[in-house]
């Protein structure tokens, strides 16, 4: 599971957040971890609106995000986005 975190991580220090002199190889790897993200993220998205409610994460098998989803929802709407999910992780892995 911890390996499991690291890689959600390191995915979405690819959207922005790493160093532009990261190794290309590197990078294809992150890339492919964010795109699965997203796809996950689609996938659980049931209604479309691009937004994850607290259902939707678990139907979706989001562990991390079920587990997380006060925390990732800071303005208590009960639902967050794909760039909410993608902030969330990318503080966490500032911190370390």
């Amino acid at each position: 599971m911890k390996k499991y975190h690291q890689a959600i991580i390191a995915a979405l220090l690819s959207c922005g957040v790493i160093v532009a002199a990261q190794a290309d190889e590197e990078l294809t790897r992150q890339e492919k971890l964010v795109q699965k993200l997203t796809e996950r993220f689609s996938e659980s998205d049931s209604n479309g609106d691009g937004k994850l409610s607290l259902e939707e994460a678990k139907a979706g098998g989001m562990r991390f995000v079920t587990r997380k989803f006060d925390d990732i929802d800071q303005t208590q709407r009960g639902s967050v986005t794909l760039d909410e999910i993608k902030s969330y992780l990318a503080s966490r892995a500032a911190e370390r």
